[in-house]
């Protein structure tokens, strides 16, 4: 008896896969910067590729199609490709963490110039990150409709805020701006250089905001120095050109 097509990949250990009302999100693991990051995408991408090739399969088989845009459905949740980043070496597995850190978030000096990195790339990661006309309709700013998640439209970091493009998971960094409709060799590309020139420059990512950015008005946003990430392709395309550091 044939394998229904899910069935004949075997799920690495590195790779946890869940899915919430038709988000399917990756963990990917990085114990090192380039060769590293190469193996673990190249897994993250087979699988990636494993899981839409069973689904398709299945959905045709059942006389349905398998849609893998960013944000088919305005009143359902989008399909995001949140991306899990920590840096280790042969001496330190997780050179993001530190029990000592005052916030209580468990980041390192390191953990947050990357992050302060991240934040300054925001806008134009968005064109690599995001980059179909599609993927807007999943940045939109406001409430959130389908009344489970919440897209990362703001640029800024929280303990377990998913109002912010960053969260922080305890130890490590979740960088929340890519989509199903990404290529995830660009954006791992895109940001490392964002993050590691944050470690060049020492750059302070500011005050963690742990509340729902949602409910703050267009003037408390700006009292608090939060931006917004790009509400179109156009727009995003246009803030990448601008920067040579991930453009």
């Amino acid at each position: 008896m044939a394998k229904e097509p899910f069935e004949q990949f075997a799920m690495p250990d590195e790779v946890r896969a869940f899915v919430e009302q038709s988000v399917s999100q990756a963990r990917t693991a990085f114990d090192g910067i380039a060769q590293a990051a190469n193996q673990a995408v190249a897994q993250w991408k087979g699988q990636a590729e494993a899981a839409r090739a069973g689904a398709s399969e299945i959905a045709h088989k059942h006389g349905m199609t398998a849609t893998f845009m960013p944000k088919p459905f305005a009143n359902r949740a989008g399909s995001g490709a949140h991306f899990h980043v920590s840096i280790g070496s042969a001496k330190q597995k997780n050179a993001f963490y530190d029990k000592n850190d005052k916030s209580g978030m468990g980041l390192s000096t390191m953990a947050y110039h990357f992050l302060g990195g991240i934040l300054k790339h925001a806008r134009a990661l968005c064109a690599v990150a995001a980059p179909t006309v599609n993927s807007y309709k999943r940045l939109v700013v406001g409430r959130a409709l389908s009344g489970a998640t919440w897209a990362p439209a703001y640029i800024a970091y929280g303990d377990n805020n998913r109002t912010a493009c960053v969260r922080v998971p305890y130890g490590r960094l979740e960088i929340r701006l890519p989509d199903s409709g990404c290529n995830p060799y660009l954006v791992s590309a895109a940001i490392i250089a964002a993050g590691l020139d944050g470690i060049d420059k020492k750059l302070d990512p500011g005050p963690a905001q742990n509340i729902n950015l949602y409910q703050l008005s267009p003037e408390e946003l700006a009292a608090k120095g939060i931006k917004l990430l790009p509400q179109s392709l156009h727009e995003a395309s246009r803030t990448k050109s601008q920067t040579s550091k991930v453009g």
